[in-house]
């Protein structure tokens, strides 16, 4: 008999992962990752730099580290509550005039 709709399973306290706790296979996937990459650090280092296209070069660079450095999300600022943000900026300059 399936689980009635709507009714919650009541789980003991702490029970279950942290938030922002990786799963277990991510985790192993990025020591994987990691290891290969100190294992290959030389041999990739020979090969980009047999790369003479600067662009191409950086292309093949950034797209071999984004695997072992985490992208980073989008933030967004926002004021209390979730309103608009209000930024009020003020300069005062004092102008010499003839060395005065």
């Amino acid at each position: 008999m399936p689980w009635p709709k709507g009714k919650t399973r009541d789980k003991p306290s702490g029970s279950g992962r942290q938030k922002g706790t990786p799963n277990r296979s991510t985790a192993d996937v990025r020591e994987v990752i990691a290891a290969f990459a100190k294992a290959n650090a030389e041999l990739m280092h020979e090969k980009l730099n047999a790369i003479k296209d600067p662009a191409k070069w950086m292309d093949s660079y950034l797209r071999a580290i984004e695997y072992h450095i985490p992208k980073l999300g989008r933030q967004e600022l926002t004021g209390a509550d979730g309103e608009k943000l209000s930024v009020n900026v003020s300069i005062n300059r004092t102008v010499k005039v003839n060395g005065e």
